[in-house]
């Protein structure tokens, strides 16, 4: 049976916005899950929550990362649950996709408490728990700015620090401070720990 990765997440204290924000802050949503997936593998629905479907699961944290990290660049956020496991109904459209990935995924958002995201496996186990919430208390500490030149990194293909200075129209030392304060190395080890356990979990 097929292995798919399913996130699952709502905004960060959005009902504290006033309409006219509110109404960016959804298209800051819609375009942080474009960076993520096709339109009709996510879906926004109650307002600020959304549901997101990937293929290759082993790209389902990065995948949770960009998300992050282009909220907080705006100065928002969301909380995510990934689950990993089987959808034994998946359509072209994933509003009306069903299986126990979705449900997993749904459930194990609602027990977020004072972390912001998680992992669950096929058995409802969060074998990387410890990880995620180290990673999560270093997201919560990043400024919009150092999120930005995270997320900037970790999107670009050629990723000299003085490539990405260009880019952000700043000098390859303040890219290589900000990059540092945002403990980008770290985020790289994370990245690759996290992809590898998945690969090792769907292929057993």
């Amino acid at each position: 049976m097929a292995v798919f990765a399913v996130i699952t997440g709502d905004l960060v204290k959005s009902s504290s916005y006033q309409s006219t924000d509110y109404d960016r802050l959804l298209y800051l949503l819609d375009q942080s899950l474009r960076l993520c997936a096709e339109p009709q593998h996510f879906n926004i629905y109650r307002g600020d929550a959304f549901q997101l479907l990937l293929t290759d699961p082993s790209q389902a944290v990065r995948a949770a990362l960009l998300l992050r990290l282009n909220l907080i660049a705006e100065g928002t956020d969301a909380r995510l649950c990934i689950a990993i496991g089987a959808a034994d109904n998946l359509r072209a459209d994933i509003k009306t996709a069903t299986g126990p990935v979705f449900t997993l995924s749904g459930t194990g958002l609602d027990r977020l408490s004072q972390q912001r995201w998680s992992l669950y496996d096929a058995a409802g186990k969060q074998p990387l728990d410890l990880l995620f919430r180290f990673a999560d208390e270093r997201l919560m500490q990043l400024t919009k700015r150092q999120a930005q030149v995270l997320l900037l990194y970790l999107l670009a293909e050629d990723k000299s620090h003085k490539t990405l200075a260009v880019e952000l129209n700043s000098s390859r030392a303040n890219v290589t401070a900000l990059l540092n304060q945002a403990s980008y190395l770290l985020f790289d080890d994370f990245l690759q720990h996290c992809h590898h356990w998945i690969c090792d979990y769907v292929q057993h």
